[in-house]
């Protein structure tokens, strides 16, 4: 009799966990998209890929937190044709985020916004190179630094169980240009991204 009630106990227990709303979920997502501002003020444009994932915790029905990992690479001057002697920049960052998330449902089908901090680490740097001074001591150094900090603004629509399409920005807040004593001015990248995701 004592096993039988355990067991019942147990089922019973098995069943209210499984009734109850799902907390965490995986967020696999993949974008591409345009550099919106790029150095010194001159709004140099380019475009934005960026692959990632994030683990979401729904604390309530209507909020969730999602930390996550992404690649992001950026190529400036990528939209134009190439000419000789033109050197584009190409960066490449691993991305930290962690958003806070506002889901106006639940359910197959609602819009997500999310907004929040990320730490970035370059990955691939470009270097200098100066056509005009072939013997400047800018040329075959880095260009970026190596951490930058950010914010992403977020917006997505939940159009199926299992897929969702929106809209990510990057705004980033730290100067990114690598000096070395030599030279001067800015580089802020700022980007625009359409991605699709796929969350279970």
């Amino acid at each position: 009799m004592r096993k039988i009630i355990i067991f019942i106990l147990f089922l019973i227990t098995l069943f209210s966990v499984s009734a109850q709303e799902k907390r965490w979920e995986n967020n696999f997502y993949l974008g591409q998209g345009f550099i919106l501002d790029y150095k010194d003020g001159e709004g140099e444009e380019g475009v934005s890929i960026v692959a990632g994932y994030g683990l979401s915790y729904r604390m309530s029905p209507h909020w969730s937190v999602m930390p996550g990992v992404a690649y992001r690479s950026v190529i400036e001057g990528a939209l134009y044709e190439y000419f000789d002697g033109y050197d584009y920049d190409s960066f490449s960052f691993l991305d930290v985020p962690f958003l806070v998330r506002y889901h106006t449902g639940v359910g197959k089908r609602y819009f997500t916004f999310g907004f929040g901090p990320v730490l970035s680490f370059c990955t691939n740097n470009d270097t200098y190179y100066m056509d005009a001074d072939p013997r400047s001591p800018l040329n075959n150094l880095n260009k970026c630094k190596t951490f930058s900090l950010g914010l992403q603004p977020t917006a997505s629509y939940q159009f199926a169980r299992h897929f969702s399409v929106g809209i990510d920005g990057y705004i980033c807040l730290t100067n990114l240009k690598q000096h070395h004593g030599l030279s001067s001015g800015g580089i802020h990248i700022h980007s625009l991204t359409f991605r699709m995701a796929y969350n279970f």
